[in-house]
């Protein structure tokens, strides 16, 4: 049966940790912030040499208001277990700033940034992206993009914001997919997603209701090119990797909010409620 299940405080501080923090095998455990509230000093760690945090198969974590900052490694590995991902951010990790395989994986209100190869790589499972900020991960030369999938994952987002991701030549900067026999899937609604070029998106992905760099816009959507970014975002400078929707764009009546979409934005900030009413496409809700 499931062993006990086990919760840990965090004062706010900055820890270095040799070997990773765990969720066991069929146990649930929860790393929290201990005051817990936006504007408290924040909870860093930082490992150099290994992932900060693992999740053994079959276990599961709840995390709020973490940051795995500078790793050394991957800074997240999940291999078939479970996590809800609530105010995480992951910055300037030297690989990954997470990796999983046949993992079920919720990130809300999180900010992936820096990272040097992806934000994330999903091989198989099932991911699900809110209000949340994914920007200048990968690069150039080997980087995979803003999150990278293979093994048939599949990625669900609402309500992100990717700007600036990189990759190698021929992989897509935002959301990549594998070139295996397995078919991932990739669905973004009422998003943001702008990067260099138009290679953005794999091939055969869902998009609806969101402002992205294409050459080709279908339906309810709107081409953005990076060019164009500041007449949409601005840099948030005291919250790196965070972009503010700027009032008045086109963002604003883009996105549709539907029954079951978050009732907040990134910042707590209340969203409009009944399905089918008009927001603000992105993580963020512009102050008006």
């Amino acid at each position: 049966g499931r062993g006990a299940s086990v919760a840990v405080r965090v004062q706010p501080s900055a820890y270095d940790v040799a070997n990773p923090l765990r969720a066991p095998k069929d146990r649930l455990a929860a790393l929290v912030h201990a005051t817990g509230g936006d504007d408290d000093p924040a909870v860093r760690i930082l490992a150099a040499a290994s992932p900060a945090i693992s999740i053994d198969p079959q276990g599961r974590l709840l995390l709020d208001a973490i940051q795995l900052v500078q790793g050394g490694s991957d800074s997240l590995s999940c291999k078939q277990g479970e996590a809800w991902l609530d105010r995480l951010v992951i910055a300037g990790s030297v690989a990954r700033g997470m990796t999983a395989e046949s993992c079920t994986l919720k990130l809300r209100r999180g900010v992936l940034t820096g990272n040097k190869t992806t934000a994330g790589q999903f091989m198989g499972g099932a991911v699900h992206f809110e209000n949340s900020f994914i920007t200048s991960n990968g690069n150039m030369q080997n980087g995979a993009g803003g999150i990278y999938l293979g093994a048939g994952a599949r990625l669900e987002a609402v309500y992100t914001t990717w700007v600036d991701n990189q990759a190698a030549a021929g992989t897509q900067y935002s959301v990549a997919c594998d070139e295996d026999d397995d078919v991932e899937t990739v669905e973004v609604r009422n998003s943001v997603v702008i990067n260099k070029g138009f290679n953005t998106l794999c091939e055969g992905a869902s998009v609806t209701t969101t402002a992205w760099s294409t050459e080709a816009p279908t339906g309810s959507n709107i081409a953005v090119g990076f060019a164009d970014l500041g007449a949409y975002l601005a840099a948030d400078v005291s919250l790196m990797g965070v972009y503010r929707a700027i009032p008045g764009s086109a963002l604003n009546d883009l996105a549709m909010w539907e029954d079951g979409d978050p009732t907040i934005d990134f910042d707590g900030d209340a969203r409009p409620s009944g399905n089918n009413s008009p927001d603000f496409a992105g993580a963020d809700r512009a102050t008006q």
